[in-house]
């Protein structure tokens, strides 16, 4: 199993289905694989979404000849909490969310996203602190899960 391959035959599929494909891990386990593909789309998605996507991303997969006679498990969902914001559409998504930072200099914060703009996150803490920060000056980025 190839990864470049797999995300060549299923991406179209996705792409149709007006989601992204945001990642495709393959896991190894002795004669057995784990075959995890990650889905997402503008806002949050149903469930139905993510079955119709699964759907037709395992009749791709079952007619991959390079996949053969290897078992495998197939996981479509979507990213967690603990799948790091890279990308412009990410941010916008988790627009007023809180998130953990790490900028390429080392600093650290948690604050609420407030504004997305071009290459720029505009954040605000508890305390109504503003910062702008440039998405490429970002080392790594994760949600925080709150409880309300």
């Amino acid at each position: 199993m190839k990864k470049e391959s797999i995300v060549a035959a299923i991406e179209p599929a996705v792409n149709e289905l007006n989601l992204f494909l945001e990642d495709v891990i393959i896991t190894l386990a002795g004669k057995h694989s784990m075959l995890r593909i990650l889905i997402d789309g503008e806002t949050g998605l149903s469930m139905d979404q993510v079955t119709e996507a699964s759907f037709k991303i395992s009749e791709i997969i079952d007619l991959m000849p390079e996949i053969g006679q290897t078992p495998f498990t197939l996981e479509v969902s979507t990213p967690g909490a603990e799948y790091p914001l890279t990308l412009a559409r990410h941010w916008f998504k988790n627009l007023n969310r809180l998130v953990s930072v790490t900028l390429l200099d080392g600093e650290k914060f948690t604050s609420r996203i407030t504004s997305v703009e071009n290459d720029e996150i505009t954040f605000a803490d508890a305390k109504a602190n503003v910062t702008s920060v440039k998405i490429s000056d970002i080392k790594s980025a994760y949600v925080e899960i709150e409880f309300k």
